[in-house]
């Protein structure tokens, strides 16, 4: 005989598996891989990273890297007191510097940690709408002749923009799972035998985009459980929605 829990985890994980890919969210560290290797080939620069700000662990994180250094770079930690990347950071101001050596924010050690220590570097915020600081670019020894000099930053920005959508998905998708797991324990604990009664709860106890995270995923768990082919449409449907705001976003801009 199947187990209530039984029943709720083959759920969780169904819900998992539909929200995804209704809500058309690609791997963020794969896009932020795309992203550091594109900037890197148009700079014509030996690397290229994506740090990732953590204000309550006063730090940067190296999320993703490409070119020299990435294999050690990534995964580490540099506190926001010290480096050219923490000053941007924290003062969210773009810096060039062509001599890192002789600059006093410089972390020569951390550079040394990577086994490759730059000449020159490109650090630009990476923001989100709101002016948040999410995380800093930074482009290793680029090449002065690959990008106009007028236009450096301006090209830095863009690709830190597109760092920051992609900072952004991964926060919402650790949004959805914290939900998900979250309803599962309430479910669990009040002898629910559907998710969406649980997730339901939460909506309604939780504000913000807790809120309206917890209704998304309890109106796929409904759908979910109506057949894949209302799923199918349901996505459909969707698809046709979000096609559409974008074309009407494009056409305000």
């Amino acid at each position: 005989m199947t187990q209530p829990d039984d029943d709720l985890l083959a759920q969780l994980a169904a819900s998992a598996s539909h929200l995804a890919p209704a809500l058309g969210l690609p791997d963020a560290d794969a896009m932020l891989q795309s992203i550091c290797r594109t900037a890197r080939l148009v700079f014509r620069a030996a690397a290229c990273s994506v740090a990732e700000l953590q204000e309550s662990e006063g730090a940067l994180r190296y999320r993703i890297a490409d070119g020299a250094g990435a294999g050690s770079i990534v995964g580490m930690r540099l506190p926001l007191d010290r480096g050219v990347a923490s000053y941007v950071a924290t003062s969210g101001q773009a810096i060039a510097v062509d001599q890192v050596r002789q600059d006093p924010r410089f972390a020569a050690d951390v550079a040394d940690a990577t086994g490759y220590v730059p000449r020159a570097m490109l650090v630009v915020p990476i923001e989100a709408r709101t002016g948040e600081v999410l995380g800093v670019l930074s482009v290793l020894d680029a090449d002065r002749d690959a990008v106009p000099p007028e236009e450096i930053l301006d090209i830095a920005a863009a690709f830190a923009d597109q760092a920051a959508l992609a900072l952004q998905l991964g926060t919402v998708v650790a949004r959805f799972g914290s939900v998900l797991l979250g309803a599962f324990a309430d479910a669990a604990a009040s002898g629910d035998v559907e998710l969406s009664l649980a997730l339901r709860r939460r909506a309604r106890a939780a504000k913000g985009a807790e809120a309206d995270a917890a209704a998304l995923a309890a109106r796929f768990g409904e759908l979910r459980s109506l057949g894949p082919g209302v799923t199918y449409t349901a996505g459909r449907i969707v698809d046709e929605f979000l096609g559409y705001a974008r074309a009407s976003r494009g056409r305000r801009g």
